[in-house]
């Protein structure tokens, strides 16, 4: 898995890597040959209020129950005390978008952030073409420089790349945490 790529790697039909449609066999499930979709649709006409999904939307369901619920407590805690909104997202597709544009629609769609300015931070990961994405709205933009951004994600690539992510996101939430308080 290169995660290193993020956004800059986007496959095309002359690439031999190209894939039209991902499908896969497991012998455990029934039916055998199944397709990774999208798991969270965004609608563009409607911007809620107020947060409609956890601070853990594990779409690409890389993580345990156990882990999930603890990251989920831990990112509850950090948003609550610092009033700025930690979102760790994953899926399985961006559904044609750029991971920069997927994350703001994202972020947005799904009533995240805190405050008048919508304060937060969430970090996107997608299994399709291992694309990931952080994006800053309110005050997470002057918190997370480019600079920390870059430091965040310098962090979490070994464990990404090797399959860790509770051991990354974990790490996300701790390095976001900092970064906040630091501001």
């Amino acid at each position: 898995f290169d995660f290193e790529r993020g956004e800059e790697y986007r496959p095309n039909e002359t690439d031999e890597t190209y894939i039209e449609e991902e499908s896969t066999t497991d012998d455990n499930l029934q039916g055998g040959d199944f397709t990774f979709e999208e798991e969270t649709q965004i609608d563009e006409d409607f911007v809620p209020g107020q947060r409609v999904l956890t601070r853990v939307e594990d779409d690409a369901d890389l993580l345990s129950n156990d882990e999930e619920a603890a990251l989920r407590q831990k990112l509850d805690r950090i948003s609550e005390e610092t009033n700025v909104d930690v979102i760790v997202h994953t899926n399985y597709s961006l559904g044609g978008k750029t991971p920069a544009d997927y994350a703001d629609d994202y972020f947005d769609y799904n009533g995240y952030g805190l405050g008048e300015n919508y304060d937060g931070i969430i970090f996107v990961l997608s299994m399709e073409y291992r694309d990931w994405r952080i994006s800053t709205h309110g005050f997470g933009i002057r918190a997370f420089t480019d600079k920390g951004q870059e430091l965040i994600v310098e962090k979490m690539l070994p464990d990404l790349s090797n399959g860790n992510y509770y051991r990354a996101f974990d790490n996300f939430a701790d390095l976001s945490e900092e970064y906040i308080i630091q501001a």
